[in-house]
């Protein structure tokens, strides 16, 4: 079984300054990228701002994001990860 603190998760329609702003609908890409920084660094971004430099990159995101942007978020704010692209038993990764 895989645990872990509930105090890292968040949610694309956050309010406030730390949510998506307009970018709420279309967020659940960026919202991932600062659950995986805020649990691995314990530290709270913003999810507007993560949206924000993936439209930088020049990703039109409009209608959401691509791993490819995903992955290039994660790489900028330094989390190590691995991406899964088969089916695969995630527990036997972990």
């Amino acid at each position: 079984e895989i645990s872990a603190p509930w105090d890292w998760y968040r949610y694309q329609g956050e309010e406030g300054d730390y949510g998506a702003g307009k970018y709420s609908g279309i967020a659940c890409g960026p919202t991932c990228v600062a659950m995986a920084i805020q649990y691995v660094r314990n530290e709270k971004k913003k999810i507007w701002e993560i949206c924000k430099f993936i439209e930088n990159t020049g990703q039109n995101i409009t209608n959401g994001t691509t791993l490819n942007s995903l992955e290039t978020a994660l790489e900028h704010y330094g989390i190590h990860f691995r991406t899964i692209k088969h089916n695969v038993n995630v527990d036997k990764i972990v």
